[in-house]
């Protein structure tokens, strides 16, 4: 049986991820800040498979003590650290520089103890944001008027990956990267610009719109499971996988898309909010790596992925 260990467990993705790969006959063993009786079941459900541990990536060097007295004999040839706990002060978006970077300390240790487990390969999660702020380092600050509010937690998560590469070349554990395009899914509660867009779609509320010109990509919750769990499966040593549909569009088209499937009776005002974001474009969301290595591709389309959060998530508007 494979195991895998996953930090931010009772996160969306992470614990979509951790249901998951229980279903695929998977021992998860699930991290989080949180006793296990405060997190709602409708995000993690009590399993024979399921070993969880309350445990802050702060102290994520006890881990090892507590899987050698508990667990050691669950950590085989097959096991996994997929590394999605990522903090700030408030929010992840607070713009808290040492609370962010904390972060990056947080990950080599964790990398650390991984090894000492006997972890076979490290999955470290990044951010669509560190996309952004690729192109937001390379502005001339006195003249672009560009933001990214993201931009210090995407800095700490570039920040990890690059000194992950300089420290770790010699383990024997491996260490893979990968990112994911925006997830929509059941369970989700965050309030991203989709999911409150479609709210109001579905409450025929009037909706003030940017111009929605930039490229943009999504991919459902279950289709970015499966991902993963090919990654760790089959992932390649130090590549950077992206985990998207593989056909990236315009923002505006995911809007047009939601307004047609429910029969919004309001005209859809694009362009009478001004936005400053900068833009991505098709390559930035490329799949290639992913399908060349592990053979995903997605099962679920936008238009499935936005029915069945109408039918879970928003099941009582």
């Amino acid at each position: 049986m494979n195991t895998a260990i996953i930090s931010g467990a009772a996160g969306f993705i992470g614990s979509t991820l951790a249901n998951y790969l229980l279903s695929q006959n998977y021992r998860v063993i699930a991290l989080g800040r949180k006793e296990f009786s405060e997190i709602k079941l409708s995000r993690l459900n009590p399993n024979k498979n399921l070993i969880y541990i309350k445990i802050e990536m702060k102290n994520i060097s006890n881990l090892k003590n507590i899987i050698d007295n508990n667990y050691k004999e669950f950590i085989t040839e097959n096991s996994f650290f997929y590394h999605f706990a990522w903090g700030g002060d408030k929010s992840l978006s607070d713009l808290n520089v040492k609370s962010q970077l904390e972060n990056v300390i947080w990950t080599n240790e964790a990398i650390n103890i991984s090894e000492k487990i006997g972890i076979k390969k490290f999955i470290f999660v990044g951010t669509m944001e560190e996309e952004f702020t690729k192109k937001y380092l390379y502005l001339n600050h006195k003249k672009d008027i560009f933001y990214n509010r993201h931009v210090i937690y995407a800095l700490a998560k570039l920040a990890a990956r690059n000194t992950l590469k300089a420290k770790f070349k010699n383990k024997k554990i491996k260490i893979i990267f990968a990112t994911n395009s925006h997830v929509m899914g059941p369970k989700d509660d965050r309030d991203s610009f989709l999911q409150i867009t479609l709210k109001k779609i579905l409450l025929n509320q009037d909706l003030m719109l940017a111009k929605c010109d930039q490229y943009f990509d999504v991919i459902s919750s279950l289709d970015c499971a499966r991902a993963y769990q090919l990654i760790g499966e089959k992932g390649k040593e130090w590549e950077n996988y992206w985990i998207g549909s593989g056909n990236p569009k315009i923002l505006k088209e995911y809007v047009i898309m939601i307004a047609k499937i429910f029969s919004y009776q309001k005209t859809l005002n694009f362009g009478g909010l001004s936005l400053n974001e900068i833009p991505l474009n098709q390559k930035d969301f490329l799949t290639e790596n992913l399908e060349k290595d592990t053979g995903f591709f997605p099962l679920m389309t936008f238009q499935d992925t936005v029915k069945l959060v109408r039918e879970t998530t928003f099941a009582n508007l």
